[in-house]
């Protein structure tokens, strides 16, 4: 019977032993959890912060552009002011490129009718004084001719 309660000594430390590591086991993991939801919060509440700095930041920056918006407006409408009266003398000087162009194209034409109402006329001067030279000239064969007959000289094939 030595033996028996030897091995039941043993048993019953053995079991001791294992209670033992079991509870130490489950406290360091009680524990081990705790800390670790310990560290969760503080990582959260890290977290939380830094989301608030970057949301306090944000609206820092938005109110900075906000203000220079409103500082530049100015030089923007300015800016804008400029570029409009640009395109106005550069349209003002496109017309009058057109209506020089128009003038000199109208003093053209006004110059080539004049010479063509001088060609004209030179023409007309110049059939008028031909048929007076015909005249003078046909005038002259008559008299030389002495037909004392008529002056008149037939240009057609009447007989008459």
């Amino acid at each position: 019977m030595g033996n028996d309660n030897k091995t039941s000594s043993d048993d019953l430390f053995t079991k001791g032993i294992g209670i033992a590591l079991a509870i130490g086991a489950l406290a360091i993991g009680i524990v081990a959890a705790a800390l670790n939801n310990e560290r969760a919060k503080q990582i959260r509440e890290e977290v939380k912060a830094r989301m608030d700095d970057l949301g306090k930041r944000v609206d820092e920056l938005s109110t900075q552009a906000a203000r220079a918006i409103e500082e530049r407006k100015p030089d923007i409408e300015e800016t804008i002011q400029k570029s409009r009266q640009a395109v106005v003398d550069g349209l003002d000087k496109a017309r009058e490129m057109v209506e020089q162009g128009a003038d000199r194209a109208q003093g053209y034409v006004q110059r080539t009718s004049d010479k063509a109402g001088d060609t004209a006329s030179d023409v007309a001067d110049a059939v008028s004084d031909t048929a007076e030279d015909v005249s003078d000239k046909v005038s002259d064969t008559i008299a030389s001719n002495g037909s004392g007959g008529s002056d008149t000289v037939n240009f057609t094939n009447d007989q008459g």
